[in-house]
């Protein structure tokens, strides 16, 4: 599983479209259990010990400490989907723009199938304020 990480978080970096710390990865094990990249890890460059397991649920596992920042939304979205995986990348472009406007608002959201695989995007502004903030799930699944 590593390999897939690692092959995912290159190309991100090589391909120009994060920086070297601009996202993180995770996928899901089975219903309780789920890999997420480290906090602070160079997405281009993974390491194994990059990639940590840790509760798909349980908020407050005591491994979530070295998890990505992101942890919390990464749970959301497996709660709300079935989605077997995540890239969430911060995009170059994307965060240049923060830096001149305010708000960035996606103009859609798109489910896309890959091989079985699906890819979401969400927009949650200000979801993230703590590690174990609650995220308001939709009824339905997207």
């Amino acid at each position: 599983m590593f390999e897939q990480f690692e092959w995912v978080g290159h190309d991100l970096y090589a391909l120009g479209m994060v920086s070297s710390h601009g996202g993180n990865l995770s996928v899901r094990l089975d219903e309780e259990r789920m890999l997420i990249t480290r906090t602070g890890s160079m997405i281009g460059r993974l390491a194994p010990a990059d990639v940590l397991e840790t509760s798909l649920v349980d908020c407050g596992d005591p491994r979530d400490g070295d998890c990505s920042v992101e942890l919390v939304v990464h749970r959301a979205i497996y709660a709300a989907t079935d989605a077997r995986a995540i890239v969430h990348a911060h995009a170059i472009h994307t965060v240049t723009r923060s830096f001149f406007e305010d708000a960035i608002v996606p103009p859609f959201t798109f489910t896309v199938s890959l091989n079985k695989a699906v890819a979401h995007t969400v927009h949650s502004p200000g979801a993230c304020s703590t590690r174990c903030s609650r995220i308001p799930v939709p009824a339905s699944r997207a």
